[in-house]
């Protein structure tokens, strides 16, 4: 799969197999941390995007009958300060990896403080429950 995302991603996005990030949490090629660190309590919200790394559109294959090219999805999932818009980290995955868990756990490493996570229903859950608000004691909203 990764001879397929290369020209699909930024130079020094994508990362090997064997590095740290892809061996502790299988499926996911980045993480980034924004250091647009402040002393206030942030409130965050979560929610992510697929990306067609096909090169031929579904509107392609019903409009012009063109063979369906597909080479998979690359999920973009952002974590952002709900008050300033801000982006306060994302990660690009390909699995099912526990994303909400990795997005807090980095953005809580780099000093930034959060309160409250609004997430939508994918975010939803136990195991993303125990982890905010037994764990890291913040308040968890669920958007329908």
């Amino acid at each position: 799969m990764t001879t397929v995302l290369v020209p699909y991603l930024h130079e020094g996005l994508l990362l090997p197999e064997d590095s740290p990030i892809h061996m502790k949490h299988k499926g996911v090629l980045a993480v980034k941390v924004c250091n647009n660190v402040t002393d206030r309590v942030r409130r965050a919200g979560i929610d992510s995007t697929g990306i067609n790394l096909s090169d031929t559109t579904y509107w392609r294959v019903n409009k012009w009958h063109q063979e369906k090219n597909v080479n998979g999805w690359l999920i973009l999932h952002a974590l952002s300060d709900v008050d300033s818009g801000k982006i306060l980290a994302y990660v690009v995955n390909v699995g099912d990896s526990p994303i909400l868990r990795i997005l807090v756990e980095e953005v809580k490493n780099a000093r930034h403080r959060i309160d409250t996570v609004y997430a939508d229903n994918a975010y939803a859950g136990v195991e993303n429950w125990k982890y905010l608000c037994q764990e890291n004691k913040c308040r968890f909203v669920q958007e329908p």
